[in-house]
């Protein structure tokens, strides 16, 4: 496409007001709260559609420190699904990140390990956070467009950049407030777990601010006396019926997890799981009506060998049930650090032999 078919006044006049605008939009959904995948498809296609571009990818670093593509328009057609090709390609797209400079490349150019192996202009911008550059954003372009053009095609992708790294600050942000606000509630947690020496005052403590905590659907406490196990509290009862099936079911697996020394969090299959575990977890979930069920043994502080793993006797086990909207969120450290001050309470958790 010439600058002579892309550079009247008219047409630029209403290119450039439909950019704005589109720009606009992308910026209000940086603030949006939307999911990484929502937001990058958002604005992958409003970016593409505003420079009238054949496609385009967003590729974000991940923890490993590789790239991972996250969005992407047209990348089968760029012949970019190719392996050969993808390696120059990649290669491309490493030294984006690691200068954090934007390109223009055009196609088919490049050396035999780094370059464009496709027949479209390039177009690469770095997207960076408050300390480094975090991915790439990459425009498929037709060719052929004069430098000035190819110049401001390139500006467009680094406000489409612009705005990535601010939704990127914005959810770091998001949460960091969420996790001062857990550790907030932990702490008062904390505070209601070692604010009585009598145990059952203490377990009630437990499931019922617990529950609180974790957002989930029931906890419950089971503590070992001697070589067996008990229930001492579930959320939400005061009292309940020690022969009740449910409560049985907690107190088979108790001992089953106590042994592993180990978490466990059970969906309904599992390969790794001994019989009897797998067993034990699978009719508690049952008979619960539960989506999933986590269970985190109790151990006397100080019951770890050098290399993490737990020695010694376990004080008990911690139950809790998680509807399937909360699974993502509960299934983190949140529930490790809940067990914590349990497990430093100066209550009578210790098992009577």
């Amino acid at each position: 496409m010439s600058s002579t078919e892309t550079l009247d006044p008219k047409q630029l006049a209403a290119a450039r007001t439909r950019i704005r605008t589109l720009m606009s939009e992308m910026a209000q959904l940086a603030r949006s709260g939307l999911s990484p995948s929502e937001f990058y498809g958002e604005l992958l296609s409003r970016l593409v559609a505003a420079l009238q571009a054949m496609g385009g990818a967003i590729w974000m670093r991940q923890a490993d420190g590789n790239v991972a593509l996250q969005y992407q328009i047209g990348l089968a057609e760029a012949g970019l699904d190719d392996n050969a090709q993808r390696h120059m390609h990649d290669e491309l797209l490493a030294n984006v990140l690691a200068g954090g400079e934007s390109a223009a490349i055009a196609p088919h150019s490049g050396t035999d390990s780094t370059g464009n192996p496709t027949r479209f202009l390039l177009l690469l911008g770095p997207v960076s956070d408050h300390e480094r550059t975090q991915g790439v954003i990459e425009i498929f372009q037709r060719p052929g467009a004069d430098p000035q053009t190819e110049r401001g095609y390139l500006n467009y992708v680094l406000q489409g950049c612009s705005i990535a790294g601010e939704f990127l600050k914005d959810r770091q942000l998001r949460e960091f407030r969420e996790r001062q606000t857990v550790w907030n509630r932990l702490q008062e947690f904390t505070q209601s777990v070692h604010g009585s020496l009598e145990l059952t005052q203490t377990a009630r403590n437990i499931v019922d601010e617990g529950r609180r905590l974790l957002e989930c659907d029931r906890v419950t406490l089971v503590v070992r006396e001697g070589s067996k196990f008990r229930v001492a509290a579930i959320s939400g009862q005061d009292r309940f019926d020690s022969r009740s099936e449910l409560v049985r079911l907690m107190a088979r697996l108790a001992p089953a997890v106590a042994t592993s020394g180990e978490p466990l969090w059970y969906q309904g299959q599992s390969a790794d799981l001994p019989p009897q575990l797998e067993s034990a977890a699978q009719r508690y979930l049952d008979e619960s009506q539960s989506r999933l069920l986590a269970v985190y043994p109790l151990l006397e502080p100080g019951t770890f060998d050098g290399k993490g793993k737990p020695q010694g006797k376990t004080l008990g086990v911690l139950l809790a049930e998680v509807p399937w909207s909360l699974i993502a969120k509960v299934k983190s450290p949140r529930l490790s650090a809940a067990c914590r001050p349990v497990m430093s309470t100066k209550t009578p958790l210790r098992p009577r032999e």
